[in-house]
C-alpha cells in the first residue's frame, strides 16, 4: 500500500468540514432508542453526512455523541460514538414545590410544581438557579 501525503486542501477547520449539533430531550433514552430515525425526523433536513450530535436528557442523566452517515431530507442514519450514564443528583421530589431545570433554549429556570410556564427563565448555571429559588421562596416566606 502506498501512502500519499494529505494536500494543504485536506485539511480545514472542522466548522467548515462538518457541523455540531446539540439535542436536549425529554428523557433518558438506551442506545438503541437514540438512534432511532423517528426521533430525528423532524430535523434531519438540516443535518449531513459526517456531522456530530451531542444529545443530554433535561435532567442530566446521560449523554450521548451521535454520527451520521447517511442524511437525505428527512431520513437519516446514526452511529453512537458515545453513550455515558450519570447518577442523578438532586432528583426532583414529587412534594417539593418548587425546582430548578434545564429548559434548553431557556437555560436554567425555576419551575413550580403543576405548573408548565417558568418563574425564572434564562438564568446561565445552575447554582444561580437554584440560588433564584432559595430566594423566591424566602420572599415568599414573609
Amino acid at each position: 500500500m502506498e501512502i500519499t501525503p494529505l494536500k494543504r486542501t485536506d485539511a480545514q477547520l472542522a466548522s467548515f468540514c462538518y457541523q455540531s449539533f446539540g439535542a436536549i430531550i425529554l428523557k433518558k433514552l438506551s442506545k438503541s432508542e437514540i438512534v432511532n430515525p423517528k426521533i430525528w425526523v423532524n430535523v434531519a433536513s438540516r443535518m449531513e453526512m459526517f456531522d456530530e450530535i451531542r444529545v443530554v436528557d433535561e435532567n442530566g442523566s446521560f449523554m450521548a455523541r451521535l454520527f451520521v452517515t447517511y442524511a437525505s431530507g428527512h431520513n437519516i442514519r446514526l452511529k453512537v460514538l458515545e453513550y455515558h450514564v450519570f447518577e442523578v443528583e438532586n432528583v426532583h421530589d414529587a412534594h417539593e414545590e418548587f425546582s430548578v431545570r434545564n429548559r434548553g433554549v431557556h437555560k436554567w429556570c425555576v419551575m413550580q410544581a403543576d405548573n408548565a410556564e417558568p418563574i425564572f427563565k434564562g438564568i446561565p448555571t445552575k447554582i444561580e438557579a437554584e440560588k433564584a429559588k432559595i430566594d423566591h421562596m424566602a420572599a415568599l416566606a414573609r
